[in-house]
């Protein structure tokens, strides 16, 4: 009986197309996995705050006052006079150092990975800082130290 002989250069080649082809599957089957948990809630799109926002600003801009239940989940706001007095909210006061600058145009509205978004109401501004990343659904607190960009390179990496 007769052997085949493979030389080290096809043996190379099948490795390289093995491995990208795995590769190719672990990426499909993670993003695959990541809309089904997006679906059922378990993760929170990137987009779901802006999304929320838009949906809402009309009413935003018509109710007597702002509070946070009027707010995507994990939004914080400011609420400055016309003059840019800060007068009531619920962000740091980093923060609202950052917004008044926004106001002012000194400053672009986005900042790492959050966005501030600015809604001019009849007689005063709110400004609604919100998070563009995608995260844990989750009151857990072990779920808000796990940031999910960082779980979905390590998941690739191994």
């Amino acid at each position: 009986m007769g052997y085949k002989i493979i030389t080290m250069k096809r043996q190379l080649l099948l490795y390289l197309i093995k491995l990208f082809m795995g590769i190719v599957i672990i990426i499909i089957c993670w993003l695959a996995l990541t809309n089904i948990f997006v679906e059922c809630g378990v993760i929170i799109p990137a987009n779901y705050s802006e999304t929320i926002l838009e949906e809402n600003r009309k009413r935003l801009d018509d109710i007597q006052q702002i509070t946070d239940n009027d707010l995507p989940y994990g939004s914080k706001y400011s609420i400055f006079d016309l003059d840019y007095n800060y007068e009531r909210g619920t962000m740091n006061k980093s923060d609202i150092e950052v917004t008044k600058k926004i106001l002012l145009g000194k400053e672009s509205n986005l900042q790492g990975n959050y966005v501030y978004s600015v809604i001019a109401r009849t007689e005063e501004y709110c400004v609604i800082k919100y998070n563009i990343k995608a995260r844990f659904n989750s009151d857990n607190k072990i779920f808000n130290y796990i940031d999910y960009d960082n779980l979905s390179y390590i998941t690739t990496g191994i």
